[in-house]
């Protein structure tokens, strides 16, 4: 297998032809999830993606309640979680840098997010000058293997939607 593109149940597929927008978010005070399981077959490469979930630009991530397990991916030793949005703004480790993920276990999917970035919204998160007012992707990405091994990337991303 070579590189390959994935998308978990919580990512609307693009090829469908329903129109998906940050408007249809409910706008509460309340924390909100993201649940992802997603599969990693034995010999996805580098570069490998799989999208995890499309958040609203203006979501403030939970580090702290939001969590990436692995079940143990053989040769997987370096994934990391980015930010893209459609005007094709991309950085590939803005929220979690190169885990090695070739064993069992829990991580933090907001890892590389600083303590000074954690007031922030998910626009300000991927360097944007203005929140654009739209959707921004999350996404898992294979920096250093290949998968040896197959197995799931399960997970719940925690944010919440400031000033109400």
């Amino acid at each position: 297998m070579g590189v390959v593109t994935r998308y978990t149940a919580g990512f609307p597929n693009p090829n469908n032809v329903s129109a998906y927008s940050c408007v249809s978010h409910e706008r509460i005070s309340t924390l909100r999830s993201s649940f992802f399981n997603i599969a990693v077959a034995s010999g996805d490469a580098v570069g490998s993606m799989y999208y995890l979930a499309r958040l609203p630009s203006f979501a403030m991530l939970k580090p702290g309640l939001s969590t990436l397990v692995s079940t143990g991916i053989a040769g997987l030793t370096g994934l990391s979680i980015g930010l893209t949005n459609e005007a094709g703004t991309q950085s590939d480790a803005a929220l979690m840098a190169a885990a090695d993920v070739h064993a069992a276990g829990s991580f933090n999917p907001f890892a590389a997010i600083s303590g000074a970035n954690l007031v922030q919204r998910l626009w300000q998160v991927l360097g944007l000058a203005a929140d654009p007012h739209a959707d921004l992707d999350i996404y898992a990405k294979i920096t250093a293997g290949p998968a040896t091994g197959a197995g799931t990337l399960i997970g719940d991303l925690v944010w919440s939607q400031p000033g109400l």
